[in-house]
């Protein structure tokens, strides 16, 4: 972004350029004496630009198609094992009160029926959170794909690209509030807009 002063098009000529020269070029990007033509315009460039780069449609990326709803199954999966308990299935197939025990300070102790639930509860609340966790990744990481694919692509977009950067590090980091925010922001403008078209 630095290298190119954020400007689009500085980014797509160098990148057609580096295109031609690396892998040839069609007959439209060459002149009469077999030189690589350099002023085109900017329709041309568009292919080349960073958002073609970030969002690709010739090729399947499962970061960036997949959506909220395609991880239902894993989602179910997940709350399944933390609800798991290996002591109330023996209960369940009648083979009587299966004894778990914990280690404390070197000695085997034997859990109480206290302790078990505790346990049961603590699981449950950690696959909870790591499916809502999940889950939430997912959703900002396709809210930022949409975000990308509605950008112009003949437009710098400088302070989207500036403010990505951040957001990926936010991505990265599990720091997911801001996005939260933004997104309800964006929920309601859209519905107070809905409402006064109705009027």
């Amino acid at each position: 972004m630095t290298e190119y002063n954020g400007i689009w098009e500085y980014y797509a000529r160098a990148k057609r350029l580096f295109y031609i020269e690396e892998y040839g070029g069609d007959e439209s990007d060459y002149n009469d004496y077999g030189i690589v033509k350099t002023e085109v315009d900017s329709k041309c460039l568009q292919s080349y630009s960073v958002i073609g780069d970030l969002i690709q449609d010739d090729w399947r990326d499962i970061v960036i198609q997949t959506k909220p709803e395609h991880l239902d199954s894993i989602y179910a999966s997940i709350k399944v094992d933390g609800s798991f308990s290996i002591r109330d299935m023996f209960k369940a197939m009648g083979s009587g009160d299966l004894k778990s025990y914990r280690s404390e300070n070197g000695q085997m102790i034997e859990n109480s029926e206290d302790d078990e639930l505790l346990d049961k509860l603590s699981s449950q609340a950690k696959s909870e959170d790591l499916s809502i966790m999940l889950m939430s990744v997912v959703y900002v990481i396709h809210r930022i794909v949409n975000q990308i694919r509605n950008l112009q692509k003949d437009n710098d977009n400088k302070e989207y690209f500036q403010s990505l950067l951040l957001r990926i590090q936010n991505i990265l980091d599990m720091d997911l509030y801001n996005e939260y925010m933004s997104a309800h922001q964006e929920l309601k403008d859209k519905e107070q807009t809905n409402d006064h078209n109705d009027e």
